[in-house]
């Protein structure tokens, strides 16, 4: 389910896995990828378009993110990531936090909280 941001979160996942050569495959909760055994896993493009249905944030937020992404990697060319995953929440965190945007309802980092510890699919 990609919660009608399928386009944007399929771009927004190319852009991230071409960005640091992030490999394609779903990441669980543990970290631990399905062969491992690991109970929930999700693709990186189901994952973004989770967090931009949760946190109701304008799509400029996600934007920031990726340019935040953007700006690292250009600053450490070398920088290569495991999980695009942890990459796109941590750069979602700090582009809705630095922006002058509606404080989510459950109050600050509550719904980045909840996010990063989905247990349900």
């Amino acid at each position: 389910m990609l919660y009608g941001y399928k386009d944007l979160s399929k771009m927004y996942g190319r852009f991230i896995g071409a960005l640091f050569l992030c490999p394609n495959v779903p990441i669980s909760l543990d970290g631990l990828t399905p062969a491992n055994g690991s109970a929930l896993c999700l693709v990186l493009t189901h994952f973004i378009a989770y967090a931009i249905h949760y946190n109701r944030l304008p799509e400029v937020v996600v934007f920031t993110a990726l340019f935040l992404l953007a700006r690292l990697q250009e600053r450490f060319p070398a920088a290569r990531g495991l999980s695009g995953h942890r990459l796109f929440i941590s750069a979602f965190m700090i582009a809705s936090k630095s922006s002058a945007m509606t404080p989510t309802p459950a109050g600050p980092g509550a719904s980045s909280a909840r996010i990063s510890t989905r247990s349900e699919g």
